[in-house]
């Protein structure tokens, strides 16, 4: 299997037992009528940064709709993601994890760092940063 498999996959079990972003203020569970949980997952991956916003360029874009959003940046050093993930996991295995709250991705842009990874850290993430400047270092 694939790194890029792995990490999927990896992210995916994460989801499933961590607890959950923000979901925006008003919007109600994804339910279908009879009241049971939608049985579909819609998952939106974005590698084509838009024209206007350079600071995507590099980055794998992922927003997974599960019963909230999850979020999910990939860089070459590291991921910046929701409260979904678990940074102590990423910790674990000594990757550069960031957390940053937000209702979809480009909210991460303006939203602030909450947690990292001592990797993270190396880096030059730290807790209070702006997202747009915790994204660039994981480019």
């Amino acid at each position: 299997m694939s790194q890029f498999n792995l990490f999927g996959v990896f992210i995916l079990l994460l989801a499933m037992i961590a607890a959950g972003c923000e979901r925006p203020a008003g919007e109600a569970s994804r339910a279908t009528p009879n009241g049971s949980p939608a049985a579909e997952i819609a998952v939106k991956q974005r590698t084509t940064p838009p024209a206007e916003d350079d600071a995507w360029r590099g980055l794998e874009r992922h927003e997974i709709q599960l019963d909230q959003k999850l979020l999910v940046v990939k860089g070459s050093k590291g991921v910046i993601g929701c409260p979904y993930l678990n940074v102590d996991s990423f910790e674990k295995f000594g990757e550069a994890c960031a957390i940053i709250p937000a209702v979809d991705i480009a909210g991460m842009l303006d939203s602030k760092v909450t947690a990292v990874t001592t990797k993270a850290k190396e880096l030059g993430i730290e807790v209070g940063m702006r997202g747009r400047e915790a994204l660039d270092k994981i480019r």
